[in-house]
C-alpha cells in the first residue's frame, strides 16, 4: 500500500490511498465482491420478507376467523404465534442453504 501527501497547504496529515491500477473500474468493489454484494443483499431481503410474511400472514387469518367464529382475541394471538414458529423455520431453513 503506498502513501500519498497532500499538498502542505490542504493538510500535513497523510492520507491512504489505492494507486489508480488497484481500484476497479465500477468503483470501491471488484467484480467477485459486487457478486457477493448483491447475493448477501438478496438473502436478507428474502429473509426479512419471509419472516415478515409469516407474522403478517398468521394474524391475518387469526383477525379473520375471529370476526367469523367471534372467538375475539383467541384465534389471533395462537395464530400469529404459529406464524412466528413458521418464521423461525423458514430463517434456519433460509440459514441452511448459506
Amino acid at each position: 500500500m503506498r502513501y500519498y501527501r497532500v499538498m502542505e497547504n490542504e493538510s500535513s496529515k497523510p492520507r491512504s490511498e489505492k494507486p489508480p491500477s488497484e481500484t476497479s473500474e465500477h468503483g470501491k468493489f471488484s467484480g467477485r465482491d459486487r457478486k457477493n454484494l448483491i447475493r448477501a443483499v438478496g438473502v436478507v431481503t428474502q429473509l426479512g420478507f419471509t419472516m415478515a410474511l409469516c407474522v403478517l400472514g398468521g394474524v391475518l387469518l387469526g383477525v379473520f376467523l375471529d370476526s367469523r367464529l367471534g372467538t375475539s382475541p383467541w384465534l389471533t394471538l395462537v395464530l400469529s404465534g404459529i406464524g412466528c414458529l413458521a418464521a423461525f423455520k423458514a430463517m434456519f431453513d433460509i440459514a441452511k442453504k448459506i
